[in-house]
């Protein structure tokens, strides 16, 4: 699919210093790092409940408002 983007200039010389770095099309980049950002989102997005009421707990969080039904109920 092609579309026409606004690009910031200085997101576009970042772009272009990837562009040769990495030797990719410039067409083709913006949607693989966009793509790469999603992938990373998603990721932090998966932490594990038991992890994250341990990492709270740590830096002293007491009470966590969430509308995050699947939040398991975690005593701080």
């Amino acid at each position: 699919m092609r579309a026409t983007i606004d690009i910031d200039d200085s997101v576009l010389k970042k772009i272009r210093a990837i562009k040769t770095r990495d030797g990719r099309s410039l067409g083709r980049l913006p949607t693989d790092l966009l793509a790469q950002a999603q992938r990373n989102n998603d990721a932090l997005l998966r932490v594990p409940d038991a992890h994250l009421a341990a990492l709270l707990k740590k830096n002293g969080v007491t009470r966590l408002h969430t509308p995050d039904r699947d939040f398991r109920r975690s005593d701080f």
